[in-house]
């Protein structure tokens, strides 16, 4: 099943190499923005949550990079679900074996709740039935994506949202400093199994969540909204955690089950902030690889998906870098 993954991942990355004349990631293909940032520990932490990289007040630096999941560079009107990376420095501890960088912890997360299939094998067929879509035409995408988009509208007005219409199109074009970012799937949290979030401060949530983009019409209108903010405002979020307190009840194997809140909140272990700045360029990004299998054995990936992914990162990363990978130095 790793081995067709992987190949299934290489395909699609081998296609739009084809057509662009240029290596890219698998997924995550199209950077919005690299920023830099400082994760804050906050103090007092009671002892379930004073885990691995958060057992100890600190202030880290961070690499912060917002991307598309899509393994195409595409318009942005040609919408999908939004990923979050962040790359922590200095991170202290003992690493999960062959993780490829020294002292640096990654946390991958996305905009939707929960991962778009329920175990491996609804994965790999995923990714082989996104293989033909690649040669599609632009406008073709573009014009799919604006009917799903209207769909998924009609459903979250009623309360329900769909990561299966996210996806393949269905990605509401708002700005994405209201968006929450989520792990989707366990990482070990010291002592115990966790999901993480990434959320804006509420200032932040309202100002932005379900907030259409200025130029909604231009094919980087993402990047250019936040161009537009960060060249004279900041942005701030909460790293949360969710524990798992019933592995029955909160699967470890099921990409679609969102754990209960009510039983486990998500609850604040660090703050994110981002001071004014210019983005930093395409180079940056092109230099830049995030794996959740690259950090503390403290934070190590749980659960069949995550296992069958790594190979899959790791081949992107040597694909795009060399084989030395992002070398230590990358940020």
């Amino acid at each position: 099943m790793a081995e067709r993954l992987a190949g299934a991942i290489r395909s699609l990355a081998e296609r739009t190499e084809d057509r662009r004349g240029e290596a890219v990631r698998a997924v995550h293909a199209k950077t919005y923005a690299v920023l830099e940032g400082e994760l804050e520990v906050e103090a007092g932490l009671p002892a379930p949550l004073a885990q691995g990289l958060f057992a100890q007040p600190h202030r880290y630096g961070v690499t912060l990079r917002l991307s598309s999941l899509s393994g195409d560079v595409l318009p942005d009107q040609a919408s999908l679900p939004r990923g979050c990376a962040l790359k922590v420095r200095g991170a202290p501890g003992p690493r999960i074996a062959g993780a490829p960088e020294r002292d640096t912890q990654d946390f991958v997360l996305a905009n939707s709740r929960t991962f778009n299939a329920r175990n491996a094998r609804l994965f790999l067929a995923a990714i082989q039935a996104l293989t033909p879509a690649t040669e599609q035409a632009f406008g073709i995408k573009t014009a799919a994506s604006g009917l799903l988009r209207r769909l998924e509208g009609l459903l979250e007005r009623h309360g329900v949202e769909s990561p299966e219409l996210k996806a393949i199109g269905g990605q509401p074009l708002v700005h994405p400093l209201g968006d929450t970012f989520f792990g989707q799937v366990p990482v070990r949290y010291g002592r115990h199994m966790a999901k993480l979030c990434l959320t804006p401060e509420s200032a932040q949530r309202r100002a932005f969540r379900d907030a259409p983009l200025a130029r909604g019409g231009d094919p980087d209108a993402v990047a250019l909204a936040l161009e537009d903010h960060f060249a004279s405002q900041g942005a701030a979020w909460r790293l949360c955690v969710q524990l798992c307190t019933d592995p029955a009840r909160m699967p470890v194997e099921d990409g679609v089950d969102a754990w209960d809140e009510e039983e486990s909140p998500f609850l604040p272990v660090a703050r994110l902030r981002v001071e004014p700045q210019a983005l930093l360029g395409e180079a940056a990004a092109r230099s830049l690889a995030f794996s959740p299998w690259n950090g503390l054995e403290a934070h190590r990936p749980l659960g069949e998906l995550m296992r069958l992914r790594r190979a899959a990162y790791a081949w992107s990363r040597e694909h795009r870098l060399g084989a030395g990978g992002a070398a230590d130095g990358a940020r």
